[in-house]
């Protein structure tokens, strides 16, 4: 009876193998390989980088369209050249017989036929022949001295496995990582694809945490929190997470503080963290440079140095090698135990060898050249050349995208990549839903169709609901570039231009304005109006400047004094009080945002605009030229976009996350100084405002008033310093009278111009009437500013010669609400607001203010000297913050306190 029921299962299931499929013509079952057979996983992989546009791309290709590929990060199929000696070394590692030819030498530089036979000695047998399943002992050993230079900690060759590309080594270890799809893998989004169609493949679950995009792209650790909180209430063990630094596809850079924080995280949570480096040769800026993880991950020390599993990538694709084809990569594990190693290499020896090839160009790109060797200088001018065109290629194409109708672009910081974020209008989304595409997909099928440029769309690395991007290499050659940009612009504008409904918007402003316009009294070039303007066109009020008004005489008018009794302009006439509405977006989203836009403001005219206005008025005639007071003005100016850079470096806008009025006044502040006085070789060290002033004046309500914005190429001359003739006075003639002729009066011409009240004499100060002292301030403020080596032996001991302690005295300033201090830019501004207001002390007072601190919240404090021994109540009275610092007298005879 047993038996029986066994040979009924064994039939049964013999039928259900042989009786079945709708699409069989035999009656029989779907086969092995046939698409409903496959592995689910399998079909669950998406690769968007050589997906639908990619095909697409291809088609036109054959059908004999010119097509530029910048979908996928491969330098030499973009026209970049090879370096010379690794190819040269290679060449005779491919063909040693070359090496046996007695004319070898008059083909090759001696260095590289060395390196040729050192690599060949390491085989077994030359390129042939298999590695070892971690790769070959030498090279890995030349890694790890790399590594060992690179972070200043030593690294086992034993731990370094190599593998054909980083994108093997990386599907590896998440093959070892993830056990089933209750295993999640955090990875930031946007994403590489390899991540997600990895971790589909392999039955795992991935786990996002979203980049900001309006902070340049940047890292918040809660954000990261809430997604393996979310995660787990799914029931997901979170294993891992991915960093990809610098960026792929937004190309941030992390900085150090990010590192701290992941680490510190990956500590807590127990999660190994795996660190995709593989750009870490193409930086573009100096703010961020790259530090690998392991550096970090050293550097803090145990515990968490000694228990945080870190597995680090690198390859010979990138970088300015570019060897995309070569296929070598590397891996390197630190913290993980040694019978998790020897699994790792259970399953690389299922492959049997890395290619070899890619493991010599490994070698070659961790050691390089080195100065005094024959093939040096050809190849740090080959390898320099090519980082320095990928800079000005990231500025072009970055550039090219802010120039462009509804596109928005973050500087590319590092690797290869942009990604700009279109903003499309709702026309061509209901488009996009008719044609059966995601909107960027049915936005970049147009692009490729119509231009030729193959691009990958945003919805392939991940995007926030409702946001639109592509990923664009900066590839293509540089002399091609502006064209290239100039062809995207052109698609662009077009493609704007069919979907953007003009009349709905035109309604939509109608009911939040009279029909008539408003009239607003200016010149057309002044920046004040130009606020008004963009302000207005934001909130969908139409306001007009009044026809042909000329500064100095329509103001001067004797109707102009009812608008405005004293002249100024710019003047709005309304037929009642206009203002923003509180509710007005332009206003921030939150009383606190509301803060920080009135903040940004106060600097945006205080420090922005004022020092401006000082290196610029005089070289246009309107103040007296001083080539001290010039240097003093530009000294300033560098000094408040110190302040105004970082900030951007994180920020797209000032505040928030769309357009304020702190930008539209920021904005038109800056436009007289990059329109009139500041070049480009001025400009080019603060790298975000210069992103943050093209960004905005190219968007659309911008641009409306400001037109096409051109940055001076040449700074005004100074005007003549002659003094002007004081015209003679010309006597009327005496004319001789004639009998009953009345003597006529010369008629005396009417002055146009108002009459400048006489200046007074300036009041006198308080602190003028101080008691003298034999310290002389100003000798010891010279001192301290030539003294430029030997600082404490000249200048310190020549204070205390000079100090009179019956005169003058010191005291520490402590500031009393520190951990307010949790922004640096706003610490900065509190400093220098302080320092400004104390310019009314400047003969009687000297001080030094420091900002301590690396991280929130900053520390400040000071010492100041001032005459007198107690601080003058002048100051006391006029300097209102004064009371927001706690002031201790310095005893002087406390040899602690004086050092």
């Amino acid at each position: 009876m047993i038996q029986k029921k066994k040979k009924h299962n064994f039939l049964s299931g013999f039928l259900l193998c042989r009786i079945g499929g709708e699409g069989s013509p035999s009656g029989m079952a779907p086969k092995p390989l046939d698409y409903e057979s496959l592995n689910e996983n399998v079909k669950k992989v998406a690769y968007a980088v050589r997906g639908e546009l990619y095909l697409r791309a291809s088609e036109l290709q054959k059908e004999g369209k010119k097509i530029i590929f910048t979908n996928v990060g491969n330098p030499h199929a973009l026209g970049q050249k090879p370096l010379t000696f690794p190819r040269q070394v290679i060449a005779l590692c491919q063909a040693p017989f070359l090496l046996d030819d007695p004319n070898v030498g008059l083909l090759f530089p001696a260095d590289a036929i060395e390196r040729a036979k050192h690599y060949l000695s390491l085989t077994s047998g030359g390129l042939g022949a298999y590695s070892d399943s971690r790769g070959l002992p030498g090279i890995r050993k030349e890694i790890a001295e790399f590594i060992g230079r690179r972070d200043g900690y030593p690294s086992d060759p034993e731990l370094i496995y190599l593998t054909d590309g980083a994108s093997k080594g990386v599907m590896q270890i998440l093959n070892t990582i993830i056990r089933n799809e209750n295993d999640g893998i955090l990875v930031p989004v946007p994403q590489y694809p390899l991540y997600s169609a990895t971790i589909s493949l392999y039955g795992g679950s991935l786990v996002p945490y979203y980049l900001e995009e309006e902070a340049n792209w940047g890292l918040d650790i809660n954000h990261i929190r809430q997604s393996v909180a979310a995660a787990r209430m799914k029931g997901i063990c979170v294993r891992a997470l991915v960093i990809i630094n610098p960026g792929n596809p937004t190309g941030q850079c992390l900085s150090e503080a990010n590192l701290r924080e992941l680490l510190k995280f990956c500590f807590q949570e127990n999660i190994v963290l795996l660190a995709d480096e593989v750009y870490q040769q193409n930086i573009y800026q100096d703010e961020r440079p790259f530090i690998s993880a392991r550096k970090i991950l050293l550097d803090m020390g145990p515990p968490i140095s000694t228990e945080v599993q870190l597995v680090s990538f690198h390859t010979v694709s990138k970088g300015y090698w570019g060897e995309c084809g070569q296929r070598g990569g590397y891996f390197e594990m630190t913290n993980l135990p040694a019978k998790t190693v020897d699994e790792i290499y259970k399953v690389a020896s299922v492959s049997l060898s890395p290619n070899v090839p890619g493991q010599i160009f490994l070698g070659l790109m961790v050691n390089p050249p080195k100065p005094g060797d024959i093939s040096y200088l050809r190849f740090a001018a080959e390898s320099n050349a090519i980082l320095e065109s990928l800079k000005r290629r990231a500025h072009i194409m970055t550039d090219g995208f802010n120039s462009c109708r509804n596109v928005v672009c973050n500087f590319t910081e590092g690797a290869m990549y942009s990604f700009p974020q279109i903003r499309l209008p709702p026309k061509a989304i209901e488009a996009a839903k008719r044609a059966g595409k995601a909107p960027d997909v049915f936005y970049c099928l147009k692009l490729v169709e119509a231009t030729g440029i193959s691009t990958v769309p945003g919805s392939g690395f991940g995007q926030k609901e409702g946001v639109f991007h592509l990923r664009t290499t900066i590839l293509p050659a540089e002399e091609e570039m502006p064209a290239i940009m100039d062809s995207f612009k052109k698609f662009n504008d077009e493609f704007m231009e069919q979907y953007e409904d003009y009349k709905d918007l035109a309604s939509r402003r109608s009911r939040v304005m009279d029909s008539m316009a408003l009239v607003l009294h200016a010149g057309n070039a002044n920046k004040n109006a130009f606020k008004r303007l963009i302000a207005a066109d934001y909130s969908g009020f139409q306001v007009e400047l009044t026809e042909n008004f000329e500064m100095g005489v329509s103001n001067k008018t004797s109707e102009f004094p009812k608008t405005n009794p004293i002249g100024k302009v710019p003047v709005l006439e309304t037929p009642d009080v206009t203002c923003l509405k509180a509710d007005n977006p332009l206003y921030g989203s939150s009383r606190m945002d509301y803060a920080h836009i009135e903040q940004l403001i106060d600097f945006a005219s205080m420090e922005v605009d004022a020092t401006i206005s000082r290196w610029l008025y005089p070289r246009l005639g309107y103040m007296p030229y001083l080539a001290v007071a010039e240097e003093s003005a530009i000294s300033c100016l560098k000094r408040t976009l110190r302040v105004l850079n970082p900030h951007l470096a994180v920020n797209m806008f000032l505040v928030g996350h769309s357009v304020t009025l702190a930008d539209i006044i920021m904005t038109c502040n800056l436009y007289l100084g990059f329109s009139l006085i500041m070049l480009k070789s001025f400009t080019s060290e603060f790298s975000h405002v210069e992103r943050y002033f093209w960004t905005m004046v190219n968007q659309p309500n911008f641009r409306k008033v400001l037109g096409v914005v051109k940055q001076a190429d040449s700074v005004p001359f100074v005007p003549s310093q002659k003094k002007s003739q004081t015209k003679e006075v010309v006597k009327p003639k005496k004319v001789k009278k004639e009998r009953n002729q009345e003597a006529v009066e010369p008629k005396v011409q009417e002055v146009v111009e108002e009459e400048e009240e006489a200046p007074k004499p300036n009041p006198k100060n308080p602190l003028d009437l101080l008691l003298p002292s034999k310290m002389i301030l100003n000798e010891w403020k010279r001192l301290y500013s030539n003294t430029k080596a030997n600082f404490r032996e000249l200048a310190i001991k020549g204070f205390w010669d000079m100090y009179d302690p019956v005169g003058y005295s010191f005291w520490f300033r402590d500031y009393k609400y520190n951990d307010e201090n949790t922004v640096s830019f706003v610490t900065l501004n509190k400093v220098s607001g302080f320092l400004q207001r104390m310019d009314l002390a400047r003969k009687y007072a000297f001080g030094k203010m420091l900002v301590t601190g690396s991280d929130p919240p900053f520390k400040v404090k000071g010492l100041w000297l001032f005459h007198g021994l107690e601080i003058p109540k002048f100051v006391l009275d006029e300097v209102y913050d004064m009371e927001l610092y706690d002031w201790t007298k310095v005893d002087i005879s406390d040899e602690a306190q004086k050092e």
